[in-house]
């Protein structure tokens, strides 16, 4: 007889300065519910790959995509740096969650801070699904950008901290000096 093990509770994570779906898309990022490969095959669906369609090195899991492919970790690397943050390796959302709540920043920039990681998730997701579905090869180079935008014009208008593009371009670590 098998014995299905409860999961442990984990307390959903809602992040007021982005758009519902990122919290959403945040939320099964947490919970290990995203349809990658690994998990579609597991489901038994015959898909003719289960590698990483960025790298096509690993096992594409949602800790592989999110963390451990070299894309991630490129753009893990640069907002670290853009943040003017150490740098850590993640290799899971756990590893993630530990760095995060480790981190010392004032509450308000924290809160942004986590809403631009749940942006950059959606976006490697979202391209990844362009590299699968899309009929033209998306462009890795503007990857960045495309965080840095989307996530000032959410964060911007859903924060009660007021900041112009200039200096979320410099650095969101320094917001509030």
């Amino acid at each position: 007889m098998d014995i299905i093990q409860p999961l442990a509770y984990v307390p959903t994570r809602w992040v007021k300065v982005v758009p519902i779906k990122i919290n959403i898309f945040g939320w099964r990022v947490c919970l290990d519910k995203l349809p990658t490969r690994l998990e579609l095959s597991l489901r038994g669906i015959d898909i003719t790959s289960i590698l990483c369609p960025l790298c096509s090195i690993a096992v594409e899991s949602s800790s592989h995509l999110l963390f451990s492919c070299h894309v991630a970790r490129l753009l893990t690397l640069k907002v670290a740096r853009w943040w003017d943050l150490e740098v850590n390796i993640f290799n899971s959302y756990g590893d993630w969650l530990i760095w995060f709540n480790n981190t010392r920043l004032p509450l308000k920039l924290k809160e942004i801070l986590e809403g631009t990681y749940y942006v950059m998730w959606w976006a490697i997701w979202h391209f990844r699904n362009q590299v699968v579905f899309g009929a033209n090869h998306p462009r890795l180079d503007l990857l960045f950008d495309d965080i840095v935008r989307l996530s000032y014009s959410w964060c911007s208008n859903r924060c009660k901290i007021k900041f112009d593009w200039n200096s979320w371009l410099k650095c969101p670590s320094l917001l509030l000096l």
